[in-house]
């Protein structure tokens, strides 16, 4: 059974991304965009539906607005 997406923004608690030849689990980089196989898993905050599975050949991820309640990550997590 595939439960329906929520519309609107969501929180997420957990999850993995493998973009352009990469895994990242729990952290992913925002802005990211890549080619070639992605999939991944997302868990919703409000668990619903459960988790979001997906799988495509290119993703591309951006903030939209300020973010609210984002960690700061450690200096040495910082982009290049």
């Amino acid at each position: 059974m595939t439960a329906p997406l929520p519309k609107g923004p969501t929180l997420l608690q957990g999850g993995w991304l493998r973009a352009g030849g990469e895994r990242f689990h729990e952290v992913i980089p925002v802005p990211l965009a890549a080619e070639g196989p992605i999939d991944g898993f997302l868990a919703q905050e409000d668990d619903f539906p459960k988790a979001i599975g997906f799988a495509g050949t290119a993703v591309t991820i951006e903030l939209d607005g300020v973010p609210e309640g984002a960690e700061p990550l450690p200096v040495e997590w910082a982009p290049i």
